[in-house]
């Protein structure tokens, strides 16, 4: 009689032929300790039409400045909402960029505009162009450094830099090409002090400079500098602190960190995401649950029913996971950005913080994940299996009002047919720590999956999963 742990730490790993997969994992994902938790459910801070990209100011006090289809709006802290103007709708990507003296950058693709806060009169809002020194059409992206704006085009290739901290006085002195290998500009970022030109088909590096009159550019491209994985999409491109991650041309997702630039998607992943019709269109967004650094990458119109697809990589355990807005949302809501580093994200119809289960407003009526043995274990199970046991910890107590909340099982003796569904209830109110047993007996032939289904409002996580043999 022996004892197997079935590995549940392994994420969403899916196998390059279309028709097998390894395991998946539904609205759950990998974090501390190798447990599987469930993801959080959103509470609503205020309803909004469409936030298509959210910033946070540590202006007056802080707050959360919004780009909507078609207005600039200011959300404070404790959910109240001022519109500051109206704008086109480019329905293009929007970037957003700070600078110390209280200046926002914003970038649609459309048009460029400079916010200028102010605690004495209303914020201002200027649309940049040549009366100011703006010398670009189509600002796809926007960034900042050094106090600097630097905005590039979607036209020709070029990206041009504010004075500094002076996002109303430009020059068309402080403009720069990029070279032709790049095939195109897609998104500008920073990361260790440096400029990072996204192009189409490669990346440029670009160091600062001090300007003087033999260089009054205040950046010079690094020749020595060369990653041939470009950007397929503006979007999906994030930042933070210690890292940048993108999905490149070949559709791979790559994260740049101090050690470099490598791929976070193996090849089974890279493979179903060069499957996505709406690849080109993706979102990244970066935030902060159960306490995991999370990277949340969307596509628009990429299901197999023409709905959107999301998948989110923790960069602490590094595995992958599927998320299904649709089971929240009669309407399919999807999420469309987020405040990077803090648990709140922007959704078609509103602005949400990311929280437990029980004081969610909409949570995920369904977290699942399909679990497969690893091959180099399978030849030893020639045997029965029984007593297949889950031990699950209760982020939050039951209470008894609550409809029963149970777990469902099924599990493959080949990987390819099912058992019935086996339903077993998460014992009984105020209990934290549960013991979930399933009692069976069937014969297994050398392959054994589970997929295990939790249907309810409790914060979810798995501790382990493990089945006896005879």
């Amino acid at each position: 009689m022996a004892i197997v742990n079935v590995p549940i730490n392994t994420g969403s790993v899916v196998s390059v032929d279309e028709q097998m997969v390894n395991s998946k994992f539904l609205n759950c994902f990998v974090g501390e300790d190798n447990k599987v938790f469930s993801t959080p459910g959103q509470k609503l801070i205020i309803a909004l039409n469409n936030a298509r990209a959210i910033w946070y100011t540590p202006f007056n006090g802080g707050s959360y400045l919004v780009v909507t289809d078609t207005a600039i709006e200011r959300v404070t802290l404790v959910g109240t909402k001022q519109t500051i103007a109206t704008i086109p709708n480019s329905s293009q990507p929007v970037q957003i960029a700070e600078n110390m003296k209280n200046q926002l950058c914003i970038c649609d693709g459309l048009n460029a505009y400079i916010l200028t806060q102010s605690t004495t009169i209303a914020d201002k809002l200027t649309t940049l162009d040549s009366t100011v020194g703006f010398d670009l059409t189509n600002p796809i992206t926007c960034t900042e450094l050094n106090t600097s704006f630097i905005v590039g085009s979607a036209n020709g290739g070029k990206f041009q830099v504010s004075s500094p901290n002076d996002g109303l006085t430009w020059s068309v002195f402080d403009e720069a090409q990029i070279e032709s290998a790049l095939t195109s500009l897609v998104c500008l970022t920073t990361f260790k002090n440096n400029l990072f030109v996204l192009g189409g088909s490669a990346i440029e590096r670009w160091v600062p400079n001090m300007v003087t009159l033999n260089q009054p550019f205040p950046f010079t491209r690094d020749n020595s500098y060369r990653t041939d994985y470009g950007c397929i999409s503006t979007d999906s491109v994030v930042s933070n602190i210690d890292a940048v991650v993108w999905l490149s041309d070949d559709y791979k997702v790559m994260m740049m960190d101090e050690t470099g630039v490598k791929p976070l998607t193996d090849s089974g992943l890279t493979h179903l995401f060069s499957k996505y019709d709406a690849a080109a269109s993706s979102h990244g967004s970066f935030y902060t649950a159960k306490g995991q650094w999370i990277y949340h990458l969307y596509f628009p119109n990429s299901a197999d029913n023409g709905g959107d697809v999301s998948w989110i990589y923790n960069l602490n355990s590094q595995k992958w996971s599927q998320v299904d807005y649709h089971v929240i949302s009669s309407l399919g809501t999807y999420l469309t950005d987020a405040v990077r580093n803090v648990p709140v994200v922007g959704f078609a119809d509103g602005f949400y913080q990311l929280t437990d289960e029980q004081q969610a407003d909409r949570f995920f009526t369904v977290r699942s994940l399909m679990l497969d043995i690893p091959a180099a274990q399978r030849n030893s199970f020639r045997q029965k299996i029984s007593n297949i046991v889950a031990e699950v910890v209760q982020g939050k107590v039951q209470e008894s009002t609550d409809e029963p909340q149970h777990l469902i099982m099924r599990f493959s003796r080949d990987n390819l047919t099912w058992s019935n569904a086996i339903t077993s209830r998460l014992g009984e109110t105020g209990q934290r720590e549960n013991i979930t047993r399933w009692s069976i007996q069937s014969a297994v032939e050398g392959s054994v999956g589970f997929e295990i289904t939790y249907y309810g409002k409790l914060d979810l996580t798995l501790k382990s999963l493990t089945f006896q043999l005879n």
